[in-house]
């Protein structure tokens, strides 16, 4: 490939480099620039495996380096599990991972992960770490996740506020691809959170019942003394 060696060395030297979006939006079309942080990882298993197949020492040693910075960035908080969890099936099929930094890397991922579920948001991020990296997790640990995500989704569930039918179903649904993928029942939870969502639909229904009879009842009590009157009154 022609000039692969300066696309390369490009995407080295703005590694780092924030990243922009641009959005139109409003009648007047008005546009805003908007500035994001690089995600490292992601910009990382774009880059690494053209250094990979340049076999250059000099690359390898990049990517080390690379792999120690987001490992610190990690560590310290700067970096979410998230954005690291999302890049990790990439990393492992390079063999980064098995290299001393990677080795590295997946020990503080997975304290991170396993120390951080408040949310539903954070026990998806640690099942789709489990799934990426099976052989990380001792059986100990499995289990001690399973029964975090067995009081959570069932707590979650009796404790949700949604209001929207159509939330409440994405949440069920979310609550138990998250259990199948850490082999967790999550009937319970998911029934009562599809319960929730019909109570709803019904209490709207009864309402726009009760709404139209009222209407109706209304005209059906309206006499002819009392049109006249009205009809009166506009034309005077």
């Amino acid at each position: 490939m022609r000039h692969a060696d300066e696309i390369v060395a490009a995407l080295q030297r703005l590694f780092g480099a924030a990243s922009c979006s641009l959005s139109v939006s409003g009648i007047q079309q008005w546009a805003r620039l908007s500035v994001e942080k690089a995600n490292p990882t992601a910009r990382l298993i774009v880059t690494a495996p053209l250094l990979l197949k340049q076999r250059s020492p000099k690359g390898k040693a990049w990517i080390a380096t690379r792999i120690t910075e987001i490992t610190a960035d990690l560590k310290d908080t700067t970096l979410s599990p998230a954005s690291v969890t999302a890049s990790v099936k990439a990393l492992k099929r390079l063999g980064i991972l098995d290299s001393v930094q990677g080795r590295k890397l997946v020990d503080v991922l997975k304290v991170r992960a396993m120390s951080e579920t408040q949310d539903l948001d954070d026990f998806e991020t640690l099942a789709d770490l489990v799934r990426a990296l099976p052989t990380s997790f001792t059986d100990a640990e499995r289990e001690t996740i399973r029964e975090a995500y067995g009081e959570f989704a069932d707590h979650y569930a009796d404790k949700c506020d949604l209001s929207n039918p159509d939330e409440l179903r994405d949440e069920a649904s979310r609550i138990g691809d998250v259990g199948d993928l850490l082999q967790v029942d999550t009937d319970y939870a998911q029934d009562t959170l599809k319960k929730s969502a019909t109570e709803i639909e019904r209490e709207q229904e009864s309402g726009w019942d009760e709404d139209s009879r009222d209407y109706g009842g209304r005209s059906d009590e309206c006499s002819d003394r009392e049109l006249d009157s009205m009809f009166g009154t506009l034309g005077s």
